[in-house]
């Protein structure tokens, strides 16, 4: 795991990043030697930031990262959005990095696991069937089969479709899945007797998870912040990817900010937010949740016991009164919650306007205190270490670029003046 923070102003952009890096799904095994902080472009004032999944396709980040800087040369871009524009373009179709077995056989591996977890949801659908009807019969299986599929499809729908991947494409995917989804099918759920609708919910489901913003484990995330040739003002554009369909990046827009549009100042937290967003808002965000919830919940109750009462004494004018009262209802929760929404807003202003104000070396200092301070979230109590590792710092700005603050080496710089001096201007 990972925490990131971007603190931008009118001077310029401090970038921060921890170094951990979690082994497993479960963070079996925790390192803290991760690079995930570099200088974009070896001559723009342009800086990236990666969290989540290590890799893209199986080829670490900061391997994909430094072969583009090479590529990029002196090339730059009028905005920072067009520079992660054309960073996600060189992620597209690149057969040099990505061979087109890597993107069957990864495009192979998202549909597997998306199997994997229908197939669990399935037999806890099943198990549930069974101890409530207390046996199940052969006739009893497609029906429930083919709901569990259906819901599947339903939750994929609620994704928006991937930006650029236009019909022709899709149909090229459509046309991959009907080819290959046989032996996936046969990999996950090997001999079970599915009906012939379970298989067409099986390859639509894929079809649309493959080309719709619905992302698993493997997502990660990109940060591309600094200065445009057009730019005088920082600007940042996010985005994450999860892996690729048939050689397009499957991605969705992330966090921006551009500095003079959207105010003076943005402090921006990515991967583990939570902790930053405490000490802004002045209150952890799941807690502020659980407070929405449970007070909407508080109010529902009430309305719905008195509604039960007078139902007991006057069925009509209960029926009544509900058709009044619960749409009120409704807008009295919706303006609770963004009232409570405005106070969080008020109460990060104040550092947001301090922050407005930082000169470079306060801007440094202020993004890497916000990333130890996650750090040291994770070191106090019992949750994993999934935050750790000496923390990296860059400021970009305008006149002096791309400035490291503080950078670790895998190696001692004494030993390796060669090595320095290659570098050196170079990251």
């Amino acid at each position: 795991m990972t925490a990131e923070v971007a603190v931008l102003n009118r001077l310029g952009v401090a970038l921060a990043a921890d170094s951990a890096v979690t082994i497993g799904r479960d963070a079996t095994k925790i390192f803290g030697s991760a690079e995930k902080l570099f200088q974009l472009s070896p001559s723009a004032p342009v800086g990236v930031m990666v969290y989540g999944n290590a890799s893209f396709l199986g080829l670490p980040w900061e391997t994909i990262i430094k072969t583009y800087r090479a590529q990029l040369g002196t090339t730059s871009f009028p905005s920072i959005a067009d520079h992660a524009k054309n960073l996600r373009e060189y992620l597209t179709d690149n057969e040099a990095l990505f061979p087109i077995a890597t993107h069957r056989r990864v495009t192979g591996i998202l549909v597997t696991a998306l199997y994997g977890a229908i197939r669990k949801d399935l037999y806890e659908r099943l198990n549930t069937e069974a101890e409530q009807r207390e046996s199940l019969e052969d006739s009893d299986l497609p029906p429930i089969v083919e709901a569990v599929f259906e819901k599947r499809l339903a939750d994929i729908l609620k994704g928006s479709p991937i930006a650029g991947f236009d019909p022709s494409f899709i149909a090229l995917v459509t046309a991959f899945v009907e080819a290959e989804y046989e032996q996936w099918w046969v990999q996950v759920f090997e001999q079970l007797p599915f009906s012939d609708l379970a298989k067409e919910l099986a390859r639509q489901v894929a079809v649309e998870m493959l080309t719709r913003v619905y992302f698993g484990p493997m997502v990660g995330g990109v940060v591309v912040a600094g200065f445009g040739d057009s730019e005088f003002l920082p600007a940042l554009v996010s985005f994450e990817v999860e892996e690729a369909a048939l050689g397009r990046p499957r991605w969705r827009e992330g966090s921006g900010s551009n500095i003079g549009e959207q105010g003076d100042a943005s402090i921006i937290a990515f991967a583990q937010q939570e902790v930053v967003k405490q000490f802004l808002e002045g209150i952890d965000p799941a807690l502020a949740d659980h407070i929405y919830g449970s007070s909407a919940s508080v109010l529902t109750g009430l309305v719905d016991l008195i509604l039960q009462k007078l139902a007991e004494v006057d069925n009509e004018m209960a029926a009544t009164l509900a058709s009044t009262l619960r749409p009120q209802l409704d807008d009295i929760k919706k303006g609770l919650q963004a009232d409570w929404n405005a106070r969080r807003r008020e109460t990060a202003m104040p550092v947001v306007g301090i922050a407005a104000t930082l000169p470079k070396d306060e801007l440094a200092a202020m993004a890497e205190s916000l990333v130890n301070l996650t750090k040291f979230r994770r070191r106090v109590t019992p949750e994993r270490e999934t935050v750790g590792g000496p923390i990296d710092v860059a400021v970009i700005t305008k006149g002096d670029g791309f400035v490291w603050v503080r950078r670790k080496h895998y190696f001692d710089p004494a030993l390796n003046p060669r090595v320095v001096a290659r570098l050196q201007g170079r990251t």
